[in-house]
């Protein structure tokens, strides 16, 4: 399977018309920050580059994300330099824990706007954690989560669209329900 991520609606076109079609969904959940009522804030601890710390996200992804059958797995250093370039823009990557769960937020901001990269939290965690982000940025005027299609968070209030598009070089199987994370915020 060769994937592309298209850098714009413009060039969706151009991709069809070589073979490839959306093989890659994900949705996406918006909230006006600090419009709505807040649960009380989950505390976060960041994340650390140290080889430990990134094989504790890869384990996280794997536990969160195999359900959904097929997602594509990041190595070290790939993790490791997603981190980084959500630091440089300012944004960060996340521990949340409480006696329960635990899990993790990867964050990118672009000016006044945050964008959730990736979450791989418990239901109930989630309002938590969006509480602790706008505390965290509160300058922000939006916060947008990016989910994998089968996520149970923020159903209710997220559109599905396609994130990547794929051109089968052997024998095609479906992908609908795929998860290719960790993608831009466009």
């Amino acid at each position: 399977l060769a994937i592309v991520v298209p850098a714009s609606e413009a060039l969706v076109g151009f991709y069809r018309r070589q073979g490839f079609a959306p093989a890659f969904f994900r949705r996406t959940a918006s909230f006006a920050s600090p419009a709505e009522a807040q649960a009380a804030p989950l505390e976060g601890r960041p994340v650390g580059l140290t080889e430990n710390e990134i094989q504790k996200i890869s384990a996280l992804r794997e536990r969160f994300f195999s359900p959904v059958g097929c997602f594509v797995r990041w190595d070290a250093g790939v993790l490791s330099y997603i981190l980084r370039e959500c630091r440089i823009g300012g944004g960060d990557a996340f521990f949340f824990a409480d006696r329960r769960d635990e899990g993790y937020a990867i964050v990118e901001r672009d000016n006044e706007a945050l964008f959730v990269r990736e979450i791989a939290v418990a239901p109930r965690l989630a309002p938590r954690v969006l509480a602790f982000l706008r505390r965290r940025y509160a300058d922000c005027r939006s916060i947008t989560f990016h989910l994998p299609v089968g996520s149970p968070l923020w159903r209710e209030r997220s559109v599905a669209q396609p994130a990547a598009m794929g051109k089968w070089l052997s024998r095609p199987c479906a992908l609908d329900k795929g998860y290719f994370g960790l993608l831009d915020s466009n």
